[in-house]
């Protein structure tokens, strides 16, 4: 068990900063003056495509919608994040915020 352990951290990046596991999701993300597509979520954090730029410290009131193709279920989830990283890509952005707080709402 312990050289499993052992292999496992191994093979860790070392610049490795995050504290959560990220899931590749495509959401629908909606906020007050424009709306994007999320790219990856975790418990902590969010990325998201967006037309709409964000400078890093920006505070980011958005949603992200669950169900949107389940007519008997969707549900939002309001979050409150902060924009810790910025790219511009394209004709777009990529948002990388750490989420402070958020509850779910169905709709």
């Amino acid at each position: 068990m312990a050289e499993l352990e052992q292999e496992l951290r191994s093979k860790r990046a070392p610049h490795e900063r995050r504290r959560a596991r990220r899931y590749r999701v495509d959401l629908p993300v909606e906020f007050e003056g424009g709306t994007g597509v999320t790219r990856n979520v975790s418990q902590t954090g969010v990325l998201f495509a967006t037309a709409q730029e964000a400078k890093v410290g920006d505070l980011v009131d958005f949603n992200l919608i669950l169900g949107e193709h389940d007519a008997g279920w969707k549900c939002r989830i309001a979050c409150i994040a902060s924009v810790v990283r910025v790219s511009h890509v394209g004709g777009g952005w990529l948002v990388a915020a750490d989420i402070q707080a958020y509850r779910s709402v169905q709709i």
